[in-house]
């Protein structure tokens, strides 16, 4: 009788997606094709950023704007604004391609997306843990995650929240 090699533990479903998707998006843009024919579902879509317009807005080469889904940062003309804008440069310096899963538009008309850096991190939770944006409940208001983690930013004084209680 065979022993039986342990089971690897199974990923749950999302990160299993996440991945994949991360996985064949990186493919489609090295190979130069659309999401539609490698097979992601049709809201998900590689980009490549060209200016990060503000903390909380990006626009890609291919001409599109976004804003984060769920996250407002504050106005550029506002200091904090600037360090919310260089936090997302940072996040983003080592990242040579995203993936977009656009939204309804916002009140303005915009585009909003959550977007994805190609390791898969959800580019409006972080900037909403680090401090450096706020929790859009009105649009996000499913998204218990990013509540905790805004709460735990404003706990710990990070970012915009630094001379708030």
């Amino acid at each position: 009788m065979q022993a039986q090699t342990p089971t690897k533990p199974r990923l749950d479903r999302v990160v299993r997606q996440t991945v994949h998707a991360v996985l064949i998006g990186t493919l489609a843009v090295v190979a130069g094709c659309t999401s539609r024919e490698i097979g992601l579902p049709y809201s998900v879509v590689p980009e490549q950023v060209s200016t990060i317009v503000s903390g909380d807005t990006l626009l890609f080469r291919s001409g599109r704007r976004v804003e984060l889904f769920g996250a407002n940062a504050p106005s550029l003309d506002s200091p904090q604004g600037r360090e919310s804008q260089a936090a997302l440069a940072e996040m983003l310096a080592n990242v040579k391609s995203v993936f977009v899963d656009y939204r309804l538009p916002n009140a303005e008309g915009g585009q909003v997306g959550i977007v994805y850096t190609d390791d898969g991190r959800d580019l409006g939770f972080m900037m909403i843990c680090k401090g450096q944006a706020r929790w859009v409940e009105a649009s996000a208001a499913q998204e218990q995650q990013y509540k905790k983690c805004q709460t735990q930013a404003r706990k710990n004084r990070l970012g915009i929240w630094v001379n708030r209680p």
